[in-house]
Parts: structure tokens; C-alpha cells; sequence
């Protein structure tokens, strides 16, 4: 009896399990896109055997149905050769209801251009070629950018399949442009790879004056004038570029009279031209402090320590800098206080402050250590080997000190403790 209740309950689940499968009508989400002129295969809806079936279908699209034993499985399939959006009506009995299908343009195929090097100045092109099979309408855009993993900055006005690249600048950038094929409202891009175009600085073979400038006259003391200086530089492909700036001059300071020559400098490459510097006498017309000595403390009694000390010497000439041949007032300083040193040089002056403090005055006198040896016989002489003497002075400054000192007596004649005085 129990073994007969076991197969009845599993047969009930059996066709409990297998009649909803058998006779529910289910409808299935629209297909995800698909690319132009790809086949569709894609299950519609499933329903009961003997299930009326009908639809409104672009061209290329069918519906097929295959039945499975008590279940119809209806199937949209074929290809749409044309981008757009369908609507597919399908009617199944009494229902009916839409289908969307989106067909997306064909991703355009693209080649580019080789790799570039050249120089400044070069005119470059870079290009690419792309196609599609749809019929689809190509555009461009080119993009720039200093590293090859990224798109960069779009390019303003570069949509055409080739672009003439700016060279004006040394180093190497790389180009790529997205093309995209629009058709049927839709679009779908590629993305080229990059071209490298790498802008290379022409090395200079000679140097050469190519026009000298305005000024050629000077007087001594006088800055060198490069206006109207233009330069003609060789270059290793056997081109020349005329240069008016980016150069060296040497000296900018003219400070010898008569004819100089003055040296231009580029990449490694020289050539010189020479002015006319006219001797005119010196005039001082003032001085000022630009360094200050390194000791500007002083105690009485001290001298004036001028190392480090230098002057800005103004002439009609210009100016230049002066450490040496300077006259100073005072010497050595007698008073304390703050004290203002005076400095002359052709016929100027210009000061600068110190401070000055009265110098510290011993005033207690102790035995910081004993000698090594203060056990005698006598008639011994004192040895002092070891003796430290600690001074303090009136700034309350402590000297501990371990020579230049005298003692009394240094002949030991008497037994007994012994005074010794220190002096």
C-alpha cells in the first residue's frame, strides 16, 4: 500500500511540473542590436502547438515556427541589408504586439599612413583610408596627442581622410582620427591607430653673421645692443635659417677699450663680429652696501673685520661690484653701543651699523681641579701637572683655564699642610 501512494504522488508532480511548460504563451524581449547585413535568429515568443501565427515584416525578416511536441517555438530570422530601427508587428491568435529590431551601420574598415620623422618647419601629411560595404556616409576627425594610449585633443577643422601636421615643434606626436559611417539615423566608429610624426631639431654644420646689428659704437662700460643682429645658421640637410634671437652674445659688458670682438653662440657653433669701445674718463656717482662683512659684533677695543664686505659702485658708465681698495672710519672701535661705520671710495660714501659691547672684566678666580700630586716631603718642588683654575668674568662668563698661571711657593720647606697661592 505505501509503495503504490509513492507512485501516485510522483506522477501528479510529473504532470504538475510538465503542463505549464507545456501550454503557457511566452513573449521574449526584442533582439540586441545587430550589425547590417548579419543574419537574425531570434526567438520570439513560445506558444501552444497549432497556434495561429502572422506578421508585418521588413523585407529580408520571416517568421518561422517550430513545433516541439505541444509547444510552438516562433522564431524572427533572415537579414536586413539597410541601418535603421524596425518595428516587426507579429500577431499570434489574438495578440499582437511589436518587436523592435536595430540595425546598426557597419563599423568603418581603416588603414593609415607610415610613421613619420622629419624636421621643423617640413610640410607633413598624414593620412588614412576607411570603407564600408553598407553604402553608409563616411566623416572624420583627427585628434593629437604627446603619448600613444591617448586620443589627446581633437584637431579644430581636421575632417577630411588627410591632415598636414604642424612641425613647429621638436619632440613627437601622434595622430589618429575616428571614422564614423552614419546611415539609417545611426552611426558606428573606428577608431585608427596612431601615426607617429616625429619633429627632429636639424643639427647646425656653420655659423655666420648674416647682418650686424644697429650699434657698433660704444662707450666703455656700456651694454652690448643685439638689435638688428640677425644670424644665418647651416644646417646638416643643407639648409640655412636666418636666426634673430635664441642666440648667445659674449661679453654683454664692454669694459676693455678699442676694437672687441664679440662671440655668438649656437648649438655648440660660434662666429664673432667686433664693435668700437670708446675710453671715456670714470665718474663715481654714488656707492651702496651690497654685502655686509660676515662679523658685525664687536667688544671694545676690537678692529674693524671687513671680510666679506663688498659695495655696489654706481658710475656714468654703469655700475660694477668693489671689495677692494675701500677706506672705512672707524679702524677699531672705542665705546660700546651701536656704532656706524663709515666707507669712501671716489669721492662717495655709504655706511653700515655695528654693534659694539664692552669687553668682560675678570672677576673670581678658583680651583676647578687639583694637581695630580699633593703629597710631598720636604724640600720637594711643586708640580702643578693637572692644576685647572676656573675664571669668571663680569658677564658672568666662566674660562676654565689650564696654563699661563704662577704659584707660591715652588719649593715645599716645611712640614705639614701647606697654603699654595695661584696667581
Amino acid at each position: 500500500m505505501k509503495k503504490h501512494f509513492l507512485s501516485a504522488a510522483l506522477a501528479l508532480l510529473l504532470i504538475l511540473l510538465i503542463l505549464p511548460c507545456a501550454f503557457a504563451d511566452t513573449i521574449y524581449p526584442a533582439p540586441e542590436a545587430v550589425q547590417v547585413g548579419r543574419p537574425i535568429d531570434h526567438l520570439v515568443a513560445s506558444v501552444a502547438s497549432g497556434s495561429q501565427v502572422s506578421g508585418k515584416l521588413p523585407d529580408g525578416l520571416s517568421l518561422q515556427v517550430e513545433d516541439q511536441g505541444g509547444q510552438a517555438l516562433v522564431y524572427l530570422r533572415g537579414v536586413l541589408n539597410s541601418a535603421g530601427t524596425y518595428d516587426c508587428i507579429i500577431t499570434i491568435d489574438t495578440t499582437t504586439f511589436t518587436c523592435p529590431v536595430t540595425v546598426t551601420p557597419e563599423p568603418p574598415a581603416v588603414t593609415t599612413s607610415a610613421n613619420l620623422r622629419c624636421y621643423p618647419g617640413d610640410a607633413v601629411q598624414v593620412s588614412i583610408t576607411a570603407s564600408v560595404s553598407d553604402g553608409g556616409s563616411l566623416s572624420y576627425q583627427w585628434y593629437r596627442s604627446t603619448t600613444s594610449s591617448e586620443r589627446g585633443s581633437a584637431v579644430d577643422g581636421a575632417m577630411s581622410p588627410s591632415l598636414i601636421v604642424d612641425t613647429a615643434q621638436f619632440g613627437t606626436f601622434y595622430y589618429t582620427c575616428l571614422v564614423s559611417n552614419s546611415s539609417g539615423g545611426l552611426s558606428a566608429s573606428t577608431l585608427s591607430s596612431p601615426i607617429a610624426v616625429t619633429v627632429e631639431e636639424l643639427s647646425v654644420s656653420a655659423l655666420s653673421v648674416e647682418s650686424l646689428p644697429v650699434r657698433t659704437e660704444y662707450s666703455l662700460g656700456d651694454t652690448l645692443d643685439t638689435a638688428g643682429l640677425s644670424v644665418r645658421a647651416e644646417l646638416a640637410n643643407g639648409t640655412t635659417r636666418i636666426l634673430t634671437d635664441g642666440f648667445g652674445v659674449y661679453p654683454t659688458r664692454l669694459e676693455k677699450a678699442g676694437t672687441q670682438s664679440i662671440e655668438i653662440s649656437y648649438q655648440g657653433k660660434t662666429c664673432q663680429f667686433t664693435v668700437n669701445v670708446q675710453a671715456v674718463e670714470e665718474v663715481v656717482e654714488g656707492i651702496g652696501v651690497l654685502s655686509l662683512p660676515r662679523k658685525t659684533d664687536y667688544v671694545v677695543g676690537d678692529s674693524l673685520d671687513v671680510r666679506g664686505l663688498s659695495i655696489r659702485v654706481y658710475t656714468n658708465n654703469g655700475h660694477r661690484d668693489v671689495s677692494d681698495g675701500l677706506e672705512y672710519s672707524p679702524a677699531v672701535f672705542e665705546t660700546p653701543g651701536t656704532q656706524t661705520v663709515t666707507i669712501s671710495y671716489g669721492g662717495k660714501v655709504c655706511t653700515f651699523t655695528v654693534q659694539v659691547k664692552q669687553a668682560a672684566v675678570p672677576e673670581t678666580l678658583s680651583v676647578a681641579k687639583l694637581p695630580d700630586k699633593i703629597q710631598y716631603t720636604v724640600g720637594e718642588t711643586l708640580d702643578v701637572t693637572g692644576l685647572v683654575l676656573r675664571q669668571v668674568s663680569s658677564d658672568n662668563a666662566s674660562l676654565d683655564v689650564y696654563s699661563g698661571f704662577t704659584c707660591s711657593p715652588t719649593v715645599l720647606e716645611t712640614a705639614g699642610h701647606q697654603e699654595i697661592t695661584v696667581s
